[in-house]
């Protein structure tokens, strides 16, 4: 996302989100402002939205914790 920066605060403040329901997935803005609009549009922002990053970590490290094999992809 070079060269992108947020409308609200001028700065580089996103970080990539899915929704919860899953039925949007992108960057949103971490500035008070940005995460007021994202929250009008979506109903989420970033602190309530999955950061799709730790889920795969933790995924991963419950598979090699507990032997079982990761889920299948629906």
């Amino acid at each position: 996302m070079a060269g992108a920066y947020c409308q609200h605060c001028g700065h580089r403040c996103f970080v990539y989100r899915v929704t919860p329901d899953r039925s949007w997935a992108g960057h949103m803005a971490t500035c008070d402002k940005g995460a007021a609009h994202d929250r009008a549009a979506l109903g989420y922002d970033h602190s309530t939205a999955i950061n799709p990053v730790v889920v795969t970590h933790l995924v991963g490290a419950l598979t090699a914790a507990t032997g079982l094999s990761k889920p299948r992809a629906q």
